[in-house]
């Protein structure tokens, strides 16, 4: 998703044409970025977790918190990609190699993943708070993470897309 709009390239005018409002494509594009990790979880991780005989409630937790962590990733990425598109490229990977707001986005993604990592080990480690509680407060931290990102995405990126068509 962090390159989604720049890969409309010369085509990106396309955008104000199709009978859909721009925060329903905008959906779309980040749909797509969540779609197949969101696979990848459930295909790899819910089978290790049964394998593993963890508990069916952490589980649920631990997948919640993947597929929270995957939408904020995703709409964050989308995000830093309609402040300033690539739309002007010769070839398709150039679309990608020049861009560096994957980059940015990468560079968020891992210093948040850091942060909720690193805290929720911490948290869990040096208190007497269980394994389970310790899950639910970080599903509340990006609970609060995911509304912020489309908060801001709805304010802002949006208004970035239609700058963009005027420039």
């Amino acid at each position: 998703s962090s390159n989604a709009i720049s890969r409309e390239g010369k085509h990106f005018s396309f955008m104000k044409y199709i009978p859909v409002s721009y925060w329903t494509q905008w959906n779309a594009k980040a749909f797509i970025g969540i779609i197949f990790p969101a696979a990848g979880v459930l295909v790899f991780f819910i089978p290790v977790c049964i394998l593993l005989q963890i508990p069916v409630l952490h589980i649920l937790l631990f997948t919640l918190l993947s597929l929270m962590s995957i939408t904020f990733v995703s709409y964050m990425g989308i995000y830093i990609d309609s402040i300033q598109p690539k739309l002007i490229w010769d070839d398709e990977m150039s679309a990608l190699r020049e861009n560096y707001n994957t980059f940015f986005s990468m560079t968020i993604s891992i210093a948040f993943t850091a942060i909720v990592c690193v805290g929720g080990f911490f948290l869990f480690c040096n208190t007497d708070i269980s394994l389970t509680l310790t899950a639910l407060i970080l599903v509340v931290i990006l609970a609060i993470a995911n509304l912020i990102v489309l908060l801001a995405t709805k304010k802002s990126g949006v208004r970035n897309i239609q700058e963009q068509e005027e420039t």
